[in-house]
């Protein structure tokens, strides 16, 4: 059944200009805005269908906010041993539904997760879209792709990459690609790889890079990749990546290359 949501009498935010209306409505139906605006429209809403009206006199109704890199079962974690080695698959998931509902409570209604512990994220996703949980839109990758010389590759090789930590050490292609298969069907929407930790030296070779991708595409998924150095920044380029994070260090070239392709 449709249900209209009618938030009246508010000072309403109209977007990126920071333009503002006195005293107006915003309506909403199924979830999407379909007006703002002073007028009266529930002369509009069909016959039969319900409205939901909130009074907003004397508060300020704004657009959501979308935060772009938000991992919802780190926490406010001291090191990375207890993200990885101190605290439970329960206790990471209650942790993510608090960081959830703090996100909502904060104004963010959409966050992309490149990265998290266990398959939390794709569970905390799928709750709130049934209603059992308050939290923001989400779209969720599972634990990176890395290598031996890649971020989430953490501790001596005798410790290794536990089941806990939130890397999955992948070393050779056939690793790679079986890995991303297993996420996609645990149910993620964005592959995530952890390339080297500051962008020393480039991790992944540029075939692999390629043969992730065009994985990752034909099984109608995204990949993002933790990529701060100019080496990795281009070759996530060429290999036809979805969203490249960090950047911190890259060449004018590189530059110039990423911005001719529009990648974010």
């Amino acid at each position: 059944m449709t249900e209209w949501l009618h938030i009246e009498h508010g000072t309403v935010l109209l977007g990126p200009n920071g333009d503002v209306e006195a005293d107006a409505s915003v309506w909403a139906k199924d979830g999407r805005i379909e007006w703002v605006g002073r007028e009266d429209r529930l002369d509009q809403v069909p016959h039969g269908e319900s409205v939901r009206t909130i009074d907003a006199t004397g508060m300020t109704v704004m657009p959501g906010l979308i935060d772009a890199h938000c991992h919802l079962t780190y926490g406010e974690s001291r090191a990375q041993e207890e993200q990885d080695l101190y605290t439970s698959v329960e206790s990471r998931t209650l942790r993510a539904a608090f960081n959830a509902r703090k996100m909502l409570r904060a104004g963010v209604t959409s966050i992309s997760q490149p990265g998290g512990s266990y398959y939390i994220g794709v569970a905390i996703r799928d709750a709130i879209e049934m209603g059992m949980l308050e939290g923001p839109r989400v779209f969720t990758a599972g634990r990176y792709l890395t290598t031996s010389n890649g971020l989430a590759d953490f501790y001596p090789t005798s410790v290794g990459v536990p089941d806990g930590a939130i890397g999955r050490l992948t070393n050779t292609i056939d690793e790679m690609l079986t890995e991303v298969r297993v996420q996609v069907k645990n149910g993620v929407d964005l592959i995530k790889l952890a390339d080297s930790p500051m962008g020393e030296y480039q991790a992944f070779l540029p075939d692999e890079l390629k043969r992730i991708s065009e994985l990752t595409h034909q099984l109608n998924r995204r990949v993002t990749i933790h990529a701060r150095g100019s080496a990795e920044v281009g070759a996530a380029v060429d290999a036809g990546f979805d969203w490249i994070m960090h950047g911190n260090e890259m060449t004018d070239e590189v530059i110039e290359h990423l911005a001719a392709t529009r990648i974010p």
